[in-house]
């Protein structure tokens, strides 16, 4: 499995930036209503990239939960993380005025 992602611009038909992992890209999917990338590399972490920056986020759970894949609710505002035994559904904090 590879460990990067390239994301193009469609636009311009160049490429916009290449996302290195420290592991193999299990899984990602784009946000369906912003510019919003979620990755998982079987961690227990979500990487979160947009154009304005990226964060990681630690899978709030008890014990080892490893994200092997990530689906978003089509609203975009939660998505549900899939380990091999378990699932964890997370919500997205929504700047005020934004829906």
């Amino acid at each position: 499995m590879p460990n990067d992602l390239w994301i193009w611009d469609m636009q311009k038909l160049k490429l916009f930036v290449v996302l290195e992992q420290a592991a193999p890209v299990r899984c990602f999917q784009w946000d369906p209503r912003r510019p919003r990338l979620a990755i998982c590399t079987g961690n227990s972490k979500v990487y979160l990239w947009s154009p304005a920056g990226c964060v990681s986020v630690q899978v709030p759970v008890e014990g080892s939960f490893q994200v092997l894949s990530l689906n978003w609710h089509s609203s975009g505002e939660s998505m549900v993380l899939l380990s091999k035994e378990q699932l964890c559904l997370c919500y997205m904090e929504t700047p005020e005025g934004e829906s």
